[in-house]
């Protein structure tokens, strides 16, 4: 099947009292997956299910390819939904739970019944389609030895697959993955993620793909749009938004687990206040306002000998990540905290207590007013190849 686009326009729903979703845009190109990221609540499932045409909005557009689809049933609309949960049926063994679209779509009530319908001379033709068909899903995911078994029989993985496969043989033109991974431990998550970005880009089919995982986002998706609150914040590429984050929201959840935050004044441009000492900052473009600065743990470093524009700070505790460690460590002047990443192997070098100076790398922190939007002219500051 051709791969086809989605354009989502202006897209508002409420519960109640409850804005769901807030003038919500957002484009996809035939073939591309984008993920829909951000916290617990903020709308990502509720613009999966308004796009499958399982909740109506209160405004707004929904086309898929050349066709609007505000009117056009969720059956008919050519989408194919996979849930958290996988809703898989309990009682119909995985071969069964795969080919039920095919079976609800192409063959009668009659057709249907467990050993007649098999024989009718009308149905045995599609019966001999669907099994194919099954079999051909069954060995792109590499499920064969399952579709015999229950899903009470499957592990999670194997369950996500047959859950993948029932939407795949329905050939659709968009899939919409709610979650997929979430119910899986972090090995198996991994390579499951793995497995659907070979198959996505082996199908070509263009894909919605809600997560509230930014690792998950950034390594699977073409672009991201980031969401809060029922609206739409950034939408750009991983490695956009990870070097020119919009606000300092977006910047906090793009920097999981840590993203540093410090008070400033903007002095100079590309000259910022911070703990009363004057810190060269590239973003810095804004003279006389006041706001923070944020960076992330690996853009600043920890040294014994006071360098120029370096913040005096007193090592709290360390705290070992594998190859990499992190020291926590207080601003002296104001008592703020930070985080640096280093080596794991140079923990002996800080002693909690001791007195050490924080620098900042100039061209890798940001700079937030109180608005907390940045300023368009900031971006282009940052290269893609920095």
């Amino acid at each position: 099947m051709q791969p086809t686009g989605l354009e989502v326009v202006s897209v508002s729903k409420t519960f109640g009292a409850f804005k769901a979703l807030d003038e919500v845009s957002l484009t996809l190109k035939p073939g591309e997956l984008v993920s829909i990221l951000g916290p617990s609540g903020c709308g990502k499932s509720t613009l999966l299910r308004v796009i499958a045409g399982l909740e109506d909005p209160d405004s707004g557009r929904i086309r898929i390819g050349d066709q609007e689809m505000n009117a056009i049933t969720p059956k008919n609309r050519g989408v194919a939904f996979v849930f958290q949960s996988y809703a898989l049926y309990p009682h119909l063994t995985s071969y069964e739970n795969i080919a039920a679209p095919l079976v609800m779509r192409e063959l009668s009530a009659l057709d249907r019944l467990p050993v007649v319908g098999k024989w009718l001379g009308s149905a045995r033709a599609r019966h001999t389609s669907i099994a194919a068909r099954v079999q051909g899903v069954a060995e792109l995911l590499k499920i064969e030895p399952y579709l015999g078994r229950r899903p009470a029989q499957l592990s999670g993985g194997q369950r996500q697959r047959i859950a993948l496969g029932r939407a795949l043989i329905r050939e659709p033109k968009l899939f919409l993955l709610d979650e997929p991974f979430a119910n899986l431990d972090a090995s198996l998550r991994n390579h499951t993620r793995a497995e659907l970005s070979t198959l996505q880009k082996r199908l070509g089919t263009t894909t919605v793909f809600v997560t509230h995982d930014q690792i998950e986002a950034m390594a699977l998706s073409d672009r991201i749009a980031v969401m809060f609150a029922g609206k739409i914040r950034q939408v750009g590429t991983p490695d956009d938004l990870y070097r020119n984050p919009a606000d300092l929201d977006v910047a906090r959840f793009l920097s999981q687990p840590y993203l540093n935050t410090l008070a400033a004044r903007i002095v100079v441009t590309g000259r910022a206040l911070v703990s009363g000492q004057h810190v060269v900052l590239d973003d810095a473009l804004e003279p006389g306002s006041t706001g923070v600065i944020g960076f992330r743990p690996e853009h600043c470093e920890l040294s014994l000998q006071k360098k120029a524009g370096a913040l005096a700070v007193t090592v709290e505790r360390l705290e070992h990540a594998g190859a990499e460690a992190h020291v926590f460590v207080k601003l002296n002047e104001t008592s703020e905290a930070c985080v640096v990443r280093i080596p794991s192997g140079m923990m002996g070098s800080w002693t909690p207590g001791s007195t050490a100076w924080l620098t900042i790398n100039s061209s890798e922190g940001w700079y937030f007013p109180r608005a907390a939007q940045r300023r368009a002219d900031a971006v282009p500051l940052f290269s893609a190849s920095a």
